[in-house]
């Protein structure tokens, strides 16, 4: 019977050290998945700025041809309503100068 109680007693002992040794690794384990996850966090958001940094490159890019192309037009349009002026200008002043001398 005393036998029997020391094996009793040494399997306690075994199971609370077993018990004790899977908290360890259950902590650690939990250690290590918030440390993995903290690092994939991390990663999504380096990605998530470098493709926003894209996205922004790309978008400022059509935003400068669109207005460079605007403005061309603008140019070429301020220089036809010019040569139209240098045109017809003396018969607009012809025109005003008999109109208001009548």
């Amino acid at each position: 019977m005393n036998e029997m109680l020391k094996s009793i007693i040494e399997m306690d002992k075994l199971s609370r050290k077993q018990a004790a040794q899977a908290q360890a690794d259950k902590e650690k384990a939990v250690d290590e998945a918030g440390s993995i996850r903290a690092k994939l966090i991390e990663e999504r958001l380096a990605l998530a700025k470098t493709q926003a940094n894209d996205i922004r490159k790309e978008y400022e890019a059509d935003i400068s041809l669109k207005l460079k192309a605007k403005r061309d037009k603008n140019e070429e349009e301020k220089a036809r309503l010019s040569a139209n002026f240098a045109k017809n200008r003396n018969h607009v002043v012809q025109e005003l100068f008999e109109q208001i001398t009548k």
